[in-house]
């Protein structure tokens, strides 16, 4: 085939073939890096949200366990 032995167009096949391998590798590598970058940021996102619900929590706990006691009433229906 064009001079070429079927030697050098099988070892040129497998270099194709061992090429598109390495650049399919290459670019699962990329995506889970960005995939972790984007989590990374969605982490810092809600650990921010959720220590400002853990504190809005913590306020209302302390209003409800710190107040006053209610008055009690009688079951009799006294006024």
């Amino acid at each position: 085939m064009n001079g070429f032995s079927n030697a050098q167009i099988i070892g040129g096949l497998v270099t194709v073939l061992i090429m598109s391998y390495a650049a399919f590798f290459v670019w699962i590598v990329a995506s889970i890096r960005e995939l972790h970058s984007r989590i990374d940021k969605l982490d810092d996102k809600f650990s921010t949200k959720l220590d400002s619900l853990t504190i809005a929590v913590s306020r209302l706990e302390g209003a409800v366990y710190h107040a006053p006691p209610p008055e009690r009433r009688s079951a009799g229906g006294e006024a």
